[in-house]
């Protein structure tokens, strides 16, 4: 059970750092190269500054949701191996404490 959970746990994080690579996309959006450029982000508004530096950051959060999330989906995959590997009788060595 779970390991059911484990791995729907993964599809929520793939599912939503998916859908902020699609909105943001891979590289981010345009305005994150004018971040680099002081020249043109100091005639920006304080606020716009803010809003682009936000949606430089969005791709970064989606692909670290989506290795978060095929993370959980390895885990889910191992956890019934790890179980049926410690109860055959030639492994001693998982005892539960």
């Amino acid at each position: 059970m779970i390991s059911y959970t484990v791995n729907f746990i993964g599809l929520i994080f793939d599912i939503v750092g998916a859908i902020l690579l699609v909105k943001f996309g891979l590289l981010g959006d345009l305005q994150s190269v004018i971040l680099d450029d002081k020249e043109l982000v100091s005639k920006e508004k304080p606020e716009e500054i803010a809003k682009m530096k936000r949606q430089a950051r969005m791709p970064k959060m989606g692909l670290a949701l989506l290795i978060t999330g095929f993370i959980f989906q390895a885990i889910s995959d191992i956890i019934p191996m790890v179980r049926e590997f410690c109860t055959t009788d030639k492994m001693s060595n998982c005892r539960e404490k």
